[in-house]
């Protein structure tokens, strides 16, 4: 038990660190969808180090509680990351200006580099630390759907990425990753709730 939580604390702990080090380093701004997804995988990596943390340093309710809060916030995390991978090859299958004009300011190697790191390292993460089981799929996925509403709100994505496309039609490419996600976890975990501990 204690090497189980050891390893998934140091996959926490690596993932924050990388994640903090894209949000600095890396330029991007939180008018890029990317910026929030990324910003929700380092939350979700600070709650499971306190989840891991507290279940080695005071086993008990408020750790399982904790566990469940991670857990839930993972679900919130593969819709946003799904919807930012998603994004990216539609985004090139669609010719928008963001995605030449960011490698030709950076440079072919940082651009491949910077890309993986951002877009693809990030889904990857979550799906190596995949919970074993899910309750509120629907709902949390809601609550990824919530994010890419309030991101849309104060957001233009079309004029962002530099995309020809019309505002309904984003919508639907925005939301469309969410529902193929929320039936993806709706298959594998269905109804069922937490083991209590």
């Amino acid at each position: 038990m204690a090497a189980r939580i050891s390893a998934a604390y140091a996959v926490a702990c690596a993932s924050f660190f990388l994640n903090m080090v894209c949000l600095v380093f890396i330029p991007s701004t939180p008018n890029h969808f990317t910026w929030w997804a990324l910003a929700l995988v380092a939350f979700y990596d600070v709650t499971q180090i306190a989840a891991g943390a507290l279940e080695l340093i005071a086993p008990g309710p408020a750790a399982v509680a904790l566990k469940r809060v991670s857990q839930r916030v993972w679900t919130v995390c593969i819709g946003c990351s799904s919807i930012v991978c998603l994004g990216v090859l539609v985004m090139s299958f669609l010719a928008c200006t963001a995605l030449p004009e960011t490698m030709t300011e950076t440079g072919v190697l940082n651009y491949a580099v910077g890309n993986y790191a951002v877009h693809f390292l990030p889904i990857g993460r979550l799906l190596f630390t995949m919970p074993k089981v899910i309750s509120n799929a629907g709902y949390d996925v809601g609550l990824a759907a919530a994010v890419v509403v309030t991101y849309c709100l104060y957001f233009q994505p079309r004029h962002i990425y530099g995309c020809a496309i019309p505002r309904w039609l984003t919508v639907i490419a925005l939301t469309l990753p969410l529902l193929v996600c929320s039936l993806t976890l709706f298959t594998l975990y269905g109804q069922r709730s937490f083991p209590e501990k």
